[in-house]
């Protein structure tokens, strides 16, 4: 209904959080030898003020078919800073969207029926 809805929000737990990753290391093209794991972040304090900024800057882009908005988190401080507002991201791997999606129970495949039937529909291409 034309309003941004988010996916599960999820984390990269790492070991270091100083270093860089590379392009190739993120999509998994290459070996990455770095601790990291793809979590659920579920903060029942930070998880809902994150929540609300990715919603507020989501309806600056309304309307978009889907998107990655990305964080930097200081657990220990609690600061928040945006980093990257990723519209039409990757979904050709199973990677953060499709894992994301699977969070709410939505397969890979799901997800992108679903975002081609919105988009569709809101552009009229679509009988609902």
């Amino acid at each position: 209904d034309d309003e941004p809805i988010a996916l599960p929000m999820l984390w990269y737990e790492r070991e270091d959080t100083q270093r860089l990753w590379t392009y190739y290391e993120k999509r998994d093209l290459v070996e990455n030898k770095e601790k990291a794991a793809l979590k659920r972040f579920e903060d029942p304090e930070l998880a809902p003020r994150i929540e609300a900024m990715a919603k507020k800057v989501a309806q600056e882009f309304v309307p978009f078919d889907y998107g990655r908005i990305e964080f930097r988190l200081d657990l220990k401080t609690g600061d928040i800073n945006f980093i990257e507002i990723n519209l039409n991201c990757n979904l050709w791997s199973e990677k953060v969207m499709a894992k994301a999606a699977a969070h709410a129970g939505f397969s890979h495949a799901d997800l992108i029926e679903t975002l081609l039937a919105e988009s569709w529909r809101r552009n009229g291409l679509m009988r609902t």
